[in-house]
C-alpha cells in the first residue's frame, strides 16, 4: 500500500453515545472508533482494536488536497 492508494469504508454511529466505527470495506479488522464531533477537527485520536484483542491509540490528521483550489 502506498499514498495514491484508495480503499473504500464502511461503518456506523450510535446516536446516544454519538460514537462512529468503521472498517475497510470487506474486513472486520481492524475496527477505528472515534467521537462524531472529532471527526470534524484537523487533528483527533482515533482507537483501533485489532483482532487479537489489542487497542491502539492513534492520531488522525486532515491532509489537504493539493489539487484542489482553497477559499
Amino acid at each position: 500500500m502506498n499514498s495514491n492508494d484508495v480503499q473504500q469504508i464502511e461503518g456506523a454511529v450510535d446516536k446516544k453515545s454519538q460514537r462512529s466505527a468503521w472498517t475497510v470495506k470487506g474486513k472486520q479488522w481492524p475496527v477505528m472508533e472515534s467521537g462524531i464531533s472529532n471527526l470534524t477537527k484537523d487533528q483527533t485520536a482515533a482507537l483501533v482494536h485489532f483482532e487479537d484483542g489489542q487497542t491502539q491509540q492513534w492520531l488522525l490528521v486532515r491532509v489537504e488536497d493539493p489539487d484542489q483550489p482553497t477559499n
